[in-house]
C-alpha cells in the first residue's frame, strides 16, 4: 500500500521499492519488540495516532459548527418576509425595521399565551373529554 502511492495506478511498483518499505516497516517492528516488546509496540501506535486524534476532532468540531449555521440558515429562510403591500403605515420603513429586529417581551409572551394559546388548548381539551 505505501508503494503504491509512490507510483500511478497502472503500473506495478518496482522492486526496490517493495523490498525498501518492506526492510522498513520489518526493522522498526522488530526493533520494537527487541526494546520493550509489544508494549512497546502498543505505546508507538498510540503516540503515532496521537497527533492523528487531535486531528479528527478539529474536523468533528468544523462539521458540528457547520451543521449548525446551515440550521439557522434554513430556519431564517423560514422566517417570514416584511410585509411589501399594506397601508401606508406598513411603509413605513422604522416600523417595518422594528417589526424585524424586534422581540417580544416577557410580559407580551404572557399575555398572548393567556390570550390565545390557553383559550385554544383548553377548546381542545374539552373537545377530547366529550
Amino acid at each position: 500500500m505505501i508503494t503504491a502511492r509512490d507510483t500511478n495506478e497502472d503500473e506495478e511498483p518496482a522492486l526496490w521499492l517493495r523490498i525498501f518499505w518492506a526492510l522498513t516497516c520489518g526493522g522498526v517492528t522488530a526493533v520494537l519488540l527487541l526494546a520493550g516488546g509489544l508494549a512497546a509496540g502498543q505505546m508507538a501506535a498510540v503516540i503515532a495516532a496521537f497527533p492523528l486524534a487531535i486531528i479528527m476532532l478539529a474536523m468533528c468540531y468544523g462539521i458540528w459548527a457547520s451543521l449548525r449555521r446551515e440550521t439557522a440558515f434554513a430556519q431564517a429562510e423560514n422566517m417570514p418576509a416584511a410585509p411589501l403591500v399594506g397601508t401606508k403605515e406598513q411603509y413605513e420603513w422604522r416600523r417595518r425595521l422594528g417589526a424585524i429586529v424586534s422581540h417580544p417581551t416577557e410580559q407580551q409572551v404572557r399575555s398572548f399565551l393567556a390570550s390565545t394559546i390557553h383559550k385554544a388548548l383548553d377548546a381542545v381539551a374539552e373537545e377530547l373529554r366529550s
